[in-house]
């Protein structure tokens, strides 16, 4: 297993421990229990499709731990939220099939979830990568909420965004290695930050 995929393991295991210390939420809101599906992406060797999105996207070449990584990132900001109940990882992986749809019905109804969280990793862009896309780190990461019993989008997002233009950085390097400014955001940090911003945005408009 790589490092990153230790690293997406590990990041959902915390996430998971820290379902119990959720805040009460307040009165008439509803806790939604929801199921958090593996994000969609393409490599070289597999490309697993979003059958379940409500939009069609277009791939770049990322990696199934990268997508792993991105999809531990959403148990996390979840499980921040006391409207939020994770279903845990380890039922989605015991029913995860060939695709979504699939994974989505060998959870069954014991399950008994609220709307299923669907997605894609459509790039991460690490610096050097041979992407094509420069030096500069990024990301671009789709999601949408569904209800379970009706398939019906309760919410969607796209989030895509640069750490910075090229031109911007290249003014910052003297201050950056004179110790002044601070050091260029990772792409993993980048996706991390999108996925937070997609959850709280996901919080405040699904009732």
């Amino acid at each position: 297993m790589s490092v990153r995929a230790v690293a997406a393991v590990t990041m959902l295991a915390l996430a998971l421990t820290g379902c119990s210390a959720k805040a009460v939420p307040s009165s008439g809101q509803q806790i939604r229990r929801i199921a958090v599906l593996p994000l969609a992406y393409r490599d070289d060797h597999e490309t697993r499709k979003c059958d379940l999105c409500p939009n069609d996207m277009v791939l770049a070449a990322t990696s199934r731990d990268d997508a792993m990584l991105v999809t531990a990132f959403f148990y996390e900001h979840f499980t921040r939220h006391p409207r939020f109940s994770v279903i845990p990882y380890a039922e989605i992986e015991t029913a995860r099939g060939a695709d979504m749809r699939s994974t989505l019905a060998g959870l069954g109804e014991w399950s008994r979830t609220d709307a299923v969280l669907v997605g894609a990793l459509l790039e991460l862009r690490r610096p050097g990568s041979d992407g094509g896309a420069g030096p500069w780190p990024g990301a671009a990461i789709y999601a949408a909420l569904l209800d379970r019993d009706s398939g019906r989008t309760l919410w969607s997002s796209f989030l895509d965004t640069d750490e910075q233009a090229g031109s911007a950085v290249a003014g910052r390097w003297q201050g950056i290695v004179e110790g002044k400014d601070p050091m260029p955001a990772r792409a993993v940090d980048i996706a991390r930050q999108l996925v937070g911003r997609m959850v709280d945005d996901l919080a405040g408009r699904v009732d």
